[in-house]
């Protein structure tokens, strides 16, 4: 091993004929590398399949280098290191811990080197077992090293490998609770960077069960909500960014509502933006969002959820850019609150709504008001933010009777007045049957 070491040394940093000739002799597994001038290759090791248990119980398989002494591990590593021109140390010594730190100094080397995908995989997978041994050991501190360095170095040909290390080593038996939650942010960081979206865990449910089940701290979990959203926005996955958004608006509490600001407009500006959501009222009962009272952000939910197209228009005419800087589209908002003021007068007006007053109430021509009463039919919205469609509107266009015949429609809000609202509808239908109830009886 000594021999190997300084030969293979030799041959990196000083060409030397002589030992390039030795080597071949004395390791003829190097002689292909050497006859070639290639640098150092990192020997490429099977890895045994460990299967254990992960957190729910299943059986996950593990790969990591069980048959491959610490010390051979630290040996191949250092020598391919130096061939990339890290500024490790030549020599290995009994100490894990000592190894290690030297090796772990020079992996910017290697992530940003143009290894092979192979070579990489080999070297990374070597680091990842060291890492295990030392937790064997009871050595600490090197997993918030590596996804550290993970996150500062590399380049996206070996962004996938780094996310298969960081998930060998949460799945890892002895890895702590504290350290799976750094790897899993870790890995979403780098998912997000490379655009890697698929390789990391973001369903919502699976990921709060896997979080509370690792005692995840309000701050660390507010961390994984935002970068969640963010991946789920840059992928166009606007109704789980939504449904992400109010998780992490509800993991606020009273100690950190200040802090909540930024995210509560995005949630608002988020829900504006995508033209599936119609109603908003949801969002004015979350403490964050009510902490933005006084807040321009504020006072635009409030007209989507309470005013009509006038208000919205007064508004925009103060505020443009305002509008413009929250990247809101003025002809995408005219749109949804001429289908909202729609519904809100349709729904005052009870069985029958007629075109002269509805095109009033849109300032709109009458015969532009046909359109956008089909508008309101055909539009899903999202009631409770999650991928549950209904309509807007079910009605009959009369045109010859310049008329609207109402069979329902969607409230913008639900709340006491709604509530009562539908107490009386069906006391109504309760009597109309015990009525109906009555003469049929009668009849027989």
């Amino acid at each position: 091993i000594h021999l190997l070491r300084e030969v293979s040394i030799n041959l990196t940093h000083n060409g030397d004929k002589a030992s390039e000739s030795y080597c071949m002799q004395l390791h003829p597994r190097f002689a292909d590398d050497v006859a070639s001038d290639r640098k150092y290759k990192m020997p490429t090791v099977e890895s045994e399949i460990i299967t254990q248990n992960d957190i729910e119980g299943a059986d996950i398989s593990v790969s990591y280098f069980t048959s491959v002494s610490e010390s051979d591990q630290c040996l191949h590593l250092k020598i391919y290191l130096l061939s990339l021109g890290a500024n490790v140390k030549e020599e290995v010594s009994d100490d894990l811990r000592t190894d290690l730190d030297d090796i772990m100094s020079g992996m910017d080397a290697l992530l940003d080197s143009q290894a092979d995908a192979e070579e990489m995989r080999s070297a990374l997978y070597s680091v990842c077992t060291l890492i295990i041994r030392s937790k064997q050991e009871n050595l600490s501190g090197y997993i918030s090293k590596l996804c550290s360095i993970f996150q500062q170095n590399g380049k996206h040909d070996n962004a996938g490998i780094r996310l298969e290390i960081l998930n060998t080593l949460t799945l890892y038996e002895l890895t702590s609770n504290a350290e799976r939650i750094e790897l899993y942010i870790t890995s979403l960081k780098l998912a997000k960077q490379y655009k890697l979206y698929d390789r990391v865990i973001t369903n919502i449910q699976d990921v709060s069960k896997q979080l509370d089940g690792w005692n995840i701290k309000r701050d660390e979990l507010i961390i994984a909500y935002r970068l969640i959203r963010d991946i789920f926005v840059e992928s166009q996955r606007n109704d789980e960014a939504a449904t992400v958004m109010l998780e992490l608006l509800r993991s606020y509490d009273d100690s950190n509502l200040a802090a909540s600001k930024d995210d509560a407009k995005k949630c608002v500006i988020d829900a504006l933006k995508n033209p599936e959501i119609y109603l908003f009222d949801y969002l004015l009962t979350l403490k964050p969002i009510s902490n933005l009272r006084g807040d321009l952000v504020y006072d635009l939910l409030n007209i989507f959820v309470n005013e009509d197209l006038n208000s919205y228009n007064a508004f925009y005419e103060k505020n443009k850019d305002f509008l413009q800087s929250i990247g809101l589209s003025h002809e995408e908002n005219l749109r949804k609150m001429r289908l909202l003021t729609l519904t809100a007068h349709i729904a005052k007006a009870g069985d029958v709504a007629h075109f002269n007053e509805l095109a009033a109430a849109l300032s709109l021509e009458e015969e532009d008001l046909e359109q956008y009463v089909i508008d309101g039919i055909c539009q899903l919205i999202h009631a409770t933010v999650l991928a549950i469609s209904c309509k807007l509107i079910s009605a009959k266009i009369d045109e010859k009777e310049r008329k609207v015949i109402v069979n329902w429609v969607k409230t913008r809000t639900f709340g006491k007045a709604e509530l009562q609202q539908v107490s009386e509808r069906l006391l109504k239908w309760k009597n109309n049957l015990q009525l109906i109830r009555k003469n049929l009886s009668a009849i027989s």
